[in-house]
């Protein structure tokens, strides 16, 4: 089971990687292309974490209720030094 996970998390960030280094143009993003690998990063960490979570006897909607609390708790102090706005 865990190989698999492995297996499925490498795919999906070569993939993520090819997509995002595969530019037409010869203009390159690197901030927009680390953050995109960074990104299927942590989602392939959270995947296979939640997942071990279940093993443990806690419900899908009680984790992923608390990692939705924990991320807009840990986010409303960057809306600072990104200078959000509220334009609706």
């Amino acid at each position: 089971q865990v190989g698999e996970d492995v297996t499925g998390c490498v795919i999906a960030l070569i993939g993520i990687s090819i997509i995002s280094f595969s530019g037409t143009t010869m203009h390159l993003n690197p901030i927009g292309d680390i953050l995109s690998v960074g990104a299927a990063m942590v989602w392939s960490f959270y995947a296979v974490l939640s997942k071990k979570m279940g093993a443990f006897g806690y419900s899908v909607i009680q984790t992923t209720r608390r990692t939705f609390f924990y991320g807009i708790l840990f986010m409303i102090p960057a809306l600072y030094f990104f200078d959000f706005k509220w334009d609706l």
